[in-house]
C-alpha cells in the first residue's frame, strides 16, 4: 500500500477517535485508543492464525 494511502487511512482513524499519535521529529508513532477497535483487531488476528494452521 502506498505511504499516502496509509497516511490517509490513519488520518481518518484519528478523526474517528480510534487512534492517537505522538510525533518524534519526522517519525510519527500511532497507537490505538479505542478498546473496541483493539478487540476487533485481536479477533481478526486470532481468526487469521487459526486459518493459517
Amino acid at each position: 500500500m502506498p505511504a499516502t494511502a496509509v497516511s490517509n487511512h490513519l488520518s481518518r482513524l484519528r478523526v474517528e477517535g480510534l487512534v492517537d499519535f505522538t510525533r518524534y521529529h519526522r517519525i510519527i508513532e500511532y497507537r490505538l485508543i479505542s478498546e473496541d477497535a483493539a478487540t476487533i483487531l485481536r479477533t481478526i488476528r486470532d481468526l487469521e492464525n487459526k486459518r493459517a494452521v
